[in-house]
């Protein structure tokens, strides 16, 4: 990826293979990739972070080097305790709701403590719950 990206040297490997090689050396060294290794890693293009998520919805560019496409990977973006409106908004948008910031807001504050409660991300009928919850028009 240094070589491709720094030096735009074409080595001919084929990039969406990594991630089975570095599985392949894994088993073989008995060793787990961590989730969050560079480039192989199975979080690596996974964002929860509220300022982290707004820059990416802004410019991917802000906090990733390469777009996960080719490596054959794609981004994804998750709420939880650290998440912030934009993620929020983003999420919602995504579901084909859109919200208002005060809303947004509101939502938010059940997504943080639906993840503190229950460790995980909330679902898409999770965030239709929150809207509702909310009482607010949307």
């Amino acid at each position: 990826m240094a070589l491709d990206h720094l030096y735009h040297d074409d080595t001919g490997i084929d990039k969406r293979a990594l991630g089975l090689v570095s599985e392949l050396v894994a088993k073989a060294s008995g060793r787990p990739v961590a989730a969050n290794k560079s480039i192989v890693g199975e979080a690596v293009f996974t964002h929860e972070s509220g300022l982290h998520v707004a820059g990416l919805l802004r410019d991917p560019r802000t906090y990733e080097g390469f777009d996960p496409a080719e490596l054959g990977r794609r981004r994804r973006l998750v709420l939880g305790k650290h998440s912030g409106l934009s993620a929020v908004r983003h999420a919602c948008h995504e579901i084909g709701l859109d919200v208002e910031p005060e809303q947004a807001a509101s939502v938010l504050a059940r997504v943080k403590d639906h993840a503190l409660r229950t460790k995980q991300t909330p679902t898409s009928a999770d965030l239709r719950r929150f809207i509702g919850e909310t009482g607010l028009p949307h």
